[in-house]
């Protein structure tokens, strides 16, 4: 008889134990799963900013081109006359052997854009 209560108290406490280890793991995999659902949002708002980046630098690279090619750009798109200045600047200091990073620190332009505009003459070249 004192045998049959020892069993029911290991049996309960082994179920003890399994609901424990059960819960704790079921916490762990909700708290792995907010993990991954913040690193996704993150993710996202870093995917939309890379899209905005990307298409600003399409719109600055086919500037770049029209102006180094003699062509009007879109009047959407049309830089002002200060900003073709800067371009012609830029060429010009970039022809003196001036680095990208020093002509855009000087003219007050985007490192992408002098970089841009430098690929594009040595290949007009």
């Amino acid at each position: 008889m004192e045998t049959n209560w020892q069993v029911f108290f290991i049996d309960g406490l082994f179920l003890l134990l399994a609901a424990g280890i059960g819960l704790w793991f079921k916490a762990w995999l909700k708290e792995q799963h907010d993990v991954i659902d913040q690193r996704l949002r993150v993710l996202e708002i870093h995917q939309k900013t890379l899209e905005l980046l990307s298409a600003r630098l399409q719109s600055a690279c086919m500037m770049l081109e029209q102006l180094v090619e003699g062509q009007q750009p879109p009047k959407s798109g049309r830089p002002s006359r200060g900003e073709r200045d800067s371009y012609a600047q830029a060429r010009t200091l970039l022809d003196q052997g001036l680095s990208p990073s020093e002509v855009a620190r000087k003219l007050g332009l985007g490192l992408a854009e002098v970089e841009t505009l430098g690929r594009m003459m040595r290949r007009g070249e």
